[in-house]
């Protein structure tokens, strides 16, 4: 089902992009992250996450992005989050989407379901997010002078393989992969609903139980919201590079006795 969406949506952009014209813009892309999942009981658990993404690699900027969530276990394998998301955007590539950097406050909801298959295990994620995208004049500068709503929903299917064993065990080597689709609704998204798409291959290793690195090749194709303004054609950016992310969890149970 996921492949097929993925699949339908691409189509169409290749559709628009024949029966239109499109601009492309490429982009050299670096993500760099630190993810941990903390536990503060059995069911409740601290997300807490921070992203450095970068343009030519590593040395301009992209956005700016941190988050945090408050996570409930449904089951082993389900659970449930509520969070907040702060993003700065910059200004980058030939054909910006704004011309002096911008914040962006999200709220969002996760419901993430994993599925353990001999070597492999898929994570399904699927995320709503609320957002409220400052908007800047050229008169004032970087003065905010309201905010944009807009919703969007994500789906990303993740899986790791196990290269040792059927499991992923601390001192072992696995790999990952993952793609998620990005999709606008609402009152003021009309008929520009794709928002991007993102395909993730890379290899992962785990130091320990609550620390793991993984690294490797990301694409990003991404949709601009609104047409440039010369051409009257929607920019589609082609962002390739990689990304770096380490993972390290903290056990907060063990402060309590627990």
């Amino acid at each position: 089902m996921k492949v097929k969406l993925v699949f339908l949506i691409l189509s169409f952009c290749l559709i628009e992009a024949k029966a239109q014209g499109i601009i492309k813009d490429y982009n050299n892309i670096g993500w760099y992250g630190y993810f941990g999942d903390h536990k503060l009981s059995r069911k409740f658990g601290l997300h807490t996450e921070y992203q450095w993404r970068r343009t030519h690699f590593i040395t301009a900027w992209q956005q700016s992005l941190a988050r945090a969530s408050v996570n409930y276990k449904i089951t082993e394998d389900l659970s449930f989050a509520l969070g907040y998301t702060f993003v700065e955007t910059y200004p980058y590539g030939d054909y910006p989407s704004t011309k002096e950097p911008y914040p962006e406050n999200r709220i969002y909801q996760d419901l993430k379901f994993k599925i353990p298959f001999w070597k492999f295990e898929f994570e399904n994620r699927l995320r709503l997010e609320q957002r409220f995208i400052a908007k800047l004049t050229d008169s004032t500068g970087h003065k905010i002078t309201g905010w944009d709503y807009r919703n969007r929903i994500r789906y990303q299917l993740k899986v790791e393989f196990a290269v040792k064993g059927n499991t992923i065990d601390a001192k072992e080597p696995y790999l990952t992969a993952y793609d998620e689709i990005f999709i606008r609704f609402g009152g003021n998204t009309g008929k520009n609903c794709f928002d991007q798409n993102r395909l993730f291959i890379g290899l992962g290793y785990k130091f320990t139980k609550d620390f793991k690195f993984e690294g490797g090749y990301f694409f990003q194709l991404s949709k601009h919201q609104n047409k440039e303004k010369n051409t009257g054609k929607y920019v589609y950016e082609y962002n390739k590079g990689f990304i770096v992310s380490l993972y390290y969890d903290i056990d907060f149970r063990k402060r309590e006795g627990e």
